[in-house]
């Protein structure tokens, strides 16, 4: 008889059992067999698989999920009892790393049911010592990392962020076009090229955005508009050219 073993068949999270045989009997018919082999589950890459095949899919990604929250959940607890600094923040860079790692294989496995229509299983990413402190500061620690890149670094998340995120996002690129610029060039130069970097930083920002149908409103309301707009919106009477350009 079959001994209850943690690995192989009968593991935990197996679903497969023993079932009785009655010789010259088949457990499924013709019709089964053909809806079995089946191949009607699309991927999000568009290719076509049996349901066997997806469910399979699916396994392997709760797994690396499960892989991450198990790394993550030790490197907290490394940090927790690190006495060196220098090792405390080797240990931090190593959690930060794999938080996107993780929140990275989330996305993709929620991708993969919404795209299949596969049940998702809440149960099955679950990992002992991955508790509600740790899942907050894996959330922090990725929103840190979306913030402070750039977007094509990030273009996966195109369509996803929510509304707070993409404007510390936005904000953060804002910053960076005074460094960005060449300071060689005119004053003229100068506000032409901030001015280009503005609006794709803007048109990124709003790309990046979940909710677009706030977004088609500011596309609406608040267009991105050319230099000449904003040269000839600042310019008055007593303003100089130059004075304009420093805005």
């Amino acid at each position: 008889m079959h001994t209850y073993s943690r690995v192989g068949f009968k593991e935990w999270n197996c679903r497969h059992d023993w079932y009785p045989y009655f010789g010259g009997t088949r457990m499924y018919d013709e019709e089964k067999l053909k809806q079995m082999d089946a191949k009607n589950i699309e991927y999000p890459d568009g290719s076509m698989h049996t349901l066997y095949e997806a469910e399979q899919k699916q396994r392997a990604y709760e797994r690396k999920i499960r892989e991450s929250k198990r790394i993550l959940a030790a490197y907290d607890e490394s940090i927790k009892n690190a006495d060196d600094e220098a090792i405390k923040k080797a240990y931090q860079n190593i959690f930060n790393k794999e938080s996107v790692k993780l929140k990275n294989r989330e996305a993709e496995l929620n991708n993969f049911c919404d795209k299949t229509g596969l049940l998702k299983r809440s149960d099955r990413v679950q990992k002992y010592g991955f508790n509600k402190s740790i899942s907050q500061k894996v959330i922090d620690s990725n929103n840190n990392f979306l913030i402070n890149s750039n977007y094509n670094d990030i273009i996966y998340m195109k369509g996803k962020l929510s509304d707070p995120i993409v404007r510390r996002w936005y904000n953060v690129q804002d910053k960076k076009i005074y460094d960005l610029i060449d300071k060689t060039k005119s004053l003229k130069d100068q506000a032409k090229q901030a001015h280009t970097l503005r609006n794709q930083f803007k048109f990124q920002a709003r790309e990046l955005m979940k909710n677009q149908e706030e977004r088609k409103m500011l596309d609406e309301q608040y267009p991105l508009q050319d230099f000449d707009y904003y040269f000839n919106k600042y310019k008055k009477d007593n303003v100089s050219d130059d004075d304009v350009y420093k805005k």
